[in-house]
């Protein structure tokens, strides 16, 4: 079974079936409860599933295959005519694949239709209300190549956390693997998918993943890599052979060029990149939590880490005594409606 890795900008169904099988974690990343107070945890969905039974790798591939014949039967049969009824049919067919193994093929196979089809993806994955089918929601928003059906799958994404359905673990995976990953625009769009979310254990994700890891070079054999060169350069003659025929005499002159100046031999070099999408994504979503402007910090990691440390914990408090405060006004105000006078006996 071919898979795209995820650095090839498509949605590898190795990378996306990885991510619906392990739980969730910021691999390595201090997270919140490390490092800081924890916020309450999104309650469990009500109508969530009984874990799934896991399957071997032969079961997942086996199954996987049968998802992606019946897929590429479904394209073959309603999507290739552009009527209409026929392409209704077609969507609705979309909403008997709920196992996990015919998530990956159902972007796989749909992700080159047109809108009213992978829109129809999409709020099939929504609807199934599970962690699987939230999931490949964030690793299409996430890895999809189409603009247009990335923000499909991450608005859809949010809306449905935002309506109260608890974070599934595999959205963390998909994100911060994004975030410590070497393309930078998928990592951007994990970050803007982290502040459409509002994953507050995931700042610390975000200090780190605006600077990318340097990377550098320095020659096997010990001399330099490159060098550069300023100086001025004077062409002359250096020597001069006679040529003697009869009646005649004559020169060959052998011109050279005198070099003056200096050269920078480089026997070593480092490349930091700068993610401006994911350090965008940390200012607005630190600044909106805080409730003052966070861009001073800039690209620093330590006076971010600084801040997270020291101002971070406050923040939360003065937002925890701000919403208790909010709901004892509630109370007291709904208290008073229903004590009116002669409400009593």
């Amino acid at each position: 079974m071919s898979s795209m890795a995820c650095g090839s900008g498509r949605v590898g169904r190795v990378g996306l079936a990885l991510a619906l099988g392990v739980a969730g974690c910021w691999l390595g990343v201090p997270s919140v409860a490390q490092e800081g107070p924890t916020p309450p945890a999104a309650q469990p969905d009500a109508s969530a599933q009984p874990a799934p039974v896991k399957l071997t790798d032969a079961e997942w591939a086996l199954r996987a295959a049968a998802a992606e014949k019946q897929l590429r039967r479904i394209r073959f049969e309603h999507f290739t005519k552009g009527k209409p009824e026929v392409r209704k049919v077609g969507i609705e067919r979309l909403s008997v694949f709920a196992d996990a193994p015919a998530l990956p093929a159902l972007l796989e196979v749909m992700r080159d239709e047109q809108d009213d089809v992978r829109r129809g993806v999409v709020e099939h994955l929504a609807r199934l209300g599970s962690d699987e089918g939230l999931t490949t929601l964030a690793y299409a928003a996430v890895h999809e190549v189409d603009p247009s059906f990335r923000a499909m799958a991450r608005d859809k994404l949010v809306s449905v956390v935002r309506k109260g359905r608890a974070r599934p673990a595999g959205v963390d995976t998909v994100i911060a693997s994004a975030l410590e990953g070497s393309e930078q625009a998928q990592a951007g769009r994990a970050a803007r998918l982290v502040q459409g979310l509002g994953i507050l254990q995931a700042i610390p994700a975000l200090i780190m993943g605006q600077v990318g890891g340097g990377s550098g070079g320095q020659s096997d054999r010990g001399t330099a890599i490159a060098w550069i060169l300023i100086g001025n350069q004077q062409g002359y003659v250096a020597d001069l052979t006679p040529i003697v025929g009869d009646s005649a005499v004559g020169f060959d002159p052998t011109p050279a060029v005198l070099t003056t100046g200096v050269v920078l031999k480089i026997g070593d070099a480092a490349i930091t990149s700068y993610r401006t999408e994911v350090h965008q994504a940390l200012v607005e979503m630190t600044s909106n939590i805080a409730g003052a402007d966070t861009s001073a910090m800039g690209y620093d990691q330590g006076k971010w880490a600084q801040w997270y440390r020291d101002e971070f914990p406050n923040v939360l408090a003065r937002r925890a005594a701000a919403a208790r405060a909010e709901a004892e006004a509630k109370a007291k105000a709904k208290a008073a409606a229903t004590d009116k006078p002669g409400k009593n006996p």
